[in-house]
């Protein structure tokens, strides 16, 4: 090919660029509204899915929450603790949970959870087979009304002046005279706070027969206005100091020297359920 023909060529493959089929606008245009139209189809249908989720999880939500009231076994429900019945005998009570208000021997109330089988008296004193050597007894009492009697074996002929620290109730009960066997003090939790505890055991060579209340019962200190703290003959006494915000709480228990593993396993639990409201 010569320079003629190469030129030739030159001019007409510019030619025929020249010459192209303009782009089809309109087309184009509507490609481009339909690709419009499906992506906003395609963002309706995303949104209404996502409308009918929302309100088919808003209605499980609320048929769940229906669901959950009608079943009592879902959500439960906790009921307002009953209160102990005020007698002068022991009155049998139900297993549950009962509150006992401050009064003369609480400084604060607290709540106590108590199984079957046990009976309450003057509304603060629990106890289970109460008229036998195998019986149990939890008492209040506030340290500050404590007045010990001079001699447990006669009684509250002489009272000393009212307690204000667990070292002086300590050293009051071991110069009690004719009193029990006074153990050292030790750290221990009750109500969930610290407390103290003072342990009583029968002392050898006691009078068992010439003592006020008679065959051995000691008559260890009274409280406020006119509650006694009695030991029978062969009991043994747990003595727990509190303090429940700056004031002492104190809370007793007795047992008869044939009380069961089982109720004394049973005594552990309503100890440990105790709850000082503060």
């Amino acid at each position: 090919m010569n320079l003629d023909d190469q030129l030739r060529a030159v001019l007409n493959e510019e030619a025929a660029m020249r010459t192209a089929t303009p782009p089809d606008v309109s087309r184009l245009i509507d490609g481009g509204q339909a690709r419009r139209r499906r992506r906003n189809a395609v963002w309706a249908v995303g949104s209404v899915l996502a409308a009918v989720m929302v309100a088919g999880g808003i209605f499980g939500l609320t048929q769940i929450g229906d669901d959950e009231a009608d079943s009592p076994g879902l959500i439960a429900t906790t009921p307002t603790p009953g209160l102990l019945p005020n007698s002068n005998e022991p009155v049998a009570i139900g297993a549950g949970t009962y509150l006992v208000p401050a009064g003369s021997g609480e400084v604060a109330p607290y709540t106590v959870t108590v199984p079957a089988g046990w009976a309450a008296q003057y509304d603060d004193k629990l106890t289970k087979h109460p008229d036998a050597t195998r019986g149990i007894w939890i008492e209040t009492f506030a340290l500050d009304t404590i007045r010990l009697t001079d001699d447990a074996c006669t009684g509250p002929e002489t009272l000393g002046k009212a307690q204000t620290t667990t070292a002086g109730l300590l050293a009051g009960l071991r110069t009690q005279a004719s009193g029990p066997g006074v153990s050292d003090p030790v750290a221990d939790t009750l109500g969930g706070l610290p407390a103290t505890r003072i342990d009583l055991a029968p002392r050898s060579g006691r009078p068992q027969t010439d003592c006020r209340g008679g065959n051995g019962e000691l008559q260890l200190w009274r409280g406020d206005p006119h509650d006694y703290l009695v030991l029978l003959a062969g009991e043994r006494a747990s003595i727990y100091v509190v303090d429940v915000a700056g004031r002492a709480q104190v809370y007793v228990t007795r047992l008869g020297d044939e009380v069961s593993a089982a109720d004394r396993a049973e005594l552990e639990s309503i100890l440990g359920s105790i709850r000082i409201e503060r």
